[in-house]
């Protein structure tokens, strides 16, 4: 049985693992990234993936901005509103004197690139395609047994990173609670073809029947995020296209011209998690594996990446120290550091779902206060906006 040492193993080869090896690529550590797929299989992924403007100034410290700049859509304004109500807010990246308050990329180009960067890295090693088949936790290090190309593999590491997702099989091993909410919610996503120019505005409007997000991309059409109630999107999904696209224009408006046609439609359970602990010595849990979010206001990655971020400096600075990585100072300190913007990102989007599902009219009242009050008080609008961004 072939046996390797690593300092660090990343468990996960979707956007939040890979861009962290990316974030590591340069310090004098051997690492090896582990996944279940195989090279470039989860390229093909069309989901619009919205990258704030916080985390394209982390991509491009790694020399993919020029990339993001030219192979995804800026959004130069938001607009925010509540179907048959007076409240409305806009967002745009004028006020808030930034190049653009987001960016809109296929998930798939998006993993392409990151992949395509990790190729140029000579201190990484790739295991694809292989299966964990168990973890043990030694006096200064983890020791992960895999089979890999037919054959079983023990690697041993200084520090295990969880970066596997929502189902997170090493959260599992390591025997991690979740906090768990089902907002009873499926989202319907799709491409939008459109009859006029998007003008690069993101829409995200709330109606009786759930709240529809539309993202700017490439052409004429835009990226669609619709979150209903499960019973009523499995009613809609059912529609075929033209009953679909009526349905649509019904709740959304005409704010986008009259909608011309619609692509594959695929569907996904809404449900926000938290783990109950995110590490301990030697290990430590990032992105979908750590926290799952509603997507109402596209955090989840962009709260991935700048965990990642942060976790890459205290790597980078514990190194400086002669700190080794199983110490359990290095989880102590990034959880210090991301505690507060995370349980912060989490509320603010759990009370968006909250606030926006509600049907009695009282509370229709008060959000349209709300939207009314951010929209005419411009230093709240630009706090959110910030921290929106991910640059507060």
């Amino acid at each position: 049985m072939s046996k390797y040492s690593f300092d660090i193993v990343i468990v996960g080869r979707g956007f939040v693992g890979t861009a962290l090896a990316l974030l590591l690529r340069d310090l004098p550590l051997n690492i090896a990234i582990l996944d279940r797929l195989p090279e470039f299989s989860n390229t093909s992924d069309f989901r619009s993936i919205v990258l704030s403007y916080g985390s394209y100034l982390i991509l491009d410290r790694l020399g993919l901005g020029d990339f993001i700049k030219n192979h995804a859509v800026p959004i130069y304004t938001i607009q925010v509103s509540d179907a048959g109500h007076f409240g409305m807010t806009h967002v745009s990246s004028v006020e808030e004197g930034v190049p653009a308050l987001a960016y809109v990329i296929e998930g798939g180009v998006l993993q392409r690139v990151l992949e395509t960067s990790l190729k140029t890295a000579s201190s990484l090693t790739f295991f694809y395609d292989s299966q964990i088949i168990s973890l043990i936790e030694l006096e200064q290090a983890h020791q992960i047994t895999i089979e890999h190309q037919g054959k079983h593999k023990i690697l041993k590491t200084d520090l295990l990173v969880g970066a596997d997702g929502t189902d997170s099989i090493i959260r599992k091993l390591k025997k991690v609670k979740t906090k768990e909410f089902d907002y009873e919610q499926t989202a319907i996503v799709s491409k939008i073809n459109l009859n006029r120019a998007h003008e690069f505005i993101s829409y995200e409007r709330f109606t009786s029947e759930g709240s529809i997000a539309f993202l700017p991309l490439s052409g004429l059409q835009s990226g669609l995020v619709w979150s209903a109630p499960s019973v009523l999107a499995a009613e809609i999904l059912s529609l075929p296209d033209e009953l679909f696209l009526q349905r649509l224009q019904k709740q959304f408006g005409y704010r986008l011209g009259k909608f011309r046609g619609v692509r594959q439609r695929i569907t996904y359970p809404l449900k926000s998690s938290s783990a109950c602990l995110q590490g301990g010595k030697g290990w430590i849990l990032v992105g979908n594996a750590a926290h799952t979010l509603h997507p109402i206001a596209a955090q989840g990655f962009n709260l991935g990446l700048r965990d990642v971020s942060f976790l890459s400096e205290v790597i980078c600075d514990g190194l400086s120290l002669n700190k080794k990585l199983y110490e359990n100072d290095l989880i102590a300190r990034y959880s210090a550091g991301r505690e507060g913007n995370q349980e912060k990102t989490q509320r603010f989007t759990h009370y968006l779902v909250s606030l926006f599902s509600q049907t009695y009219w009282p509370m229709k009242l008060a959000r349209n206060g709300v939207s009314a009050l951010i929209e005419y008080f411009p230093p709240l609008k630009h706090r959110i906006a910030k921290h929106a961004m991910g640059i507060s």
